[in-house]
């Protein structure tokens, strides 16, 4: 695992319990009816074998995924011929801004285009409620990249 893997892995590993009890995620509620969906994120060594008709991914997913192109394969394999993929993902602008200026004003800090490094990240809190600081490592990779990596998987885009 490289060091920018590791330390989101560190990252979301001390979040979750943070996350899990700030009523942005609804937790009582996915325990009480197991039929409610939250925001909720699989990896794909969790996801149970087979293929479906419907993959999707939520905004602010991508940018924790070190291979795009690995994700596309992972994609692709568990989508049955015809399937569909639905991403929902944020313009590479709005990843791009740093919108926590004191003045309010939107200054571009980080890349707009891929970068083959994942980017310095330290802010405070988190996107839950909660005191908690952060130090991540979220990688860009553009709306090019993120539509050109299913390509190869046989996948076709439309928008």
């Amino acid at each position: 695992m490289d060091e920018s893997s590791r330390l989101n892995r560190l990252f979301w590993d001390e979040r979750a319990p943070i996350h899990a009890a700030s009523p942005d995620y609804g937790l009582d509620r996915f325990i009480a009816d197991p039929s409610y969906i939250g925001d909720v994120a699989f990896a794909s060594d969790l996801l149970v074998s087979g293929q479906f008709d419907l993959v999707y991914t939520g905004i602010g997913a991508l940018c924790w995924l070190p291979d795009i192109q690995r994700w596309a394969h992972t994609v692709a394999d568990h989508l049955l011929s015809g399937g569909r993929l639905f991403v929902s993902e944020g313009h590479s602008m709005m990843w791009a801004l740093d919108e926590g200026l004191s003045d309010g004003s939107l200054v571009v800090r980080y890349p707009y285009f891929q970068t083959r490094d994942p980017i310095e990240d330290d802010e405070p809190g988190t996107y839950v409620q909660t005191d908690a600081d952060s130090s991540t490592r979220p990688v860009t990779h553009g709306i090019t990249a993120s539509a050109r990596s299913s390509v190869p998987c046989s996948m076709r885009v439309w928008s």
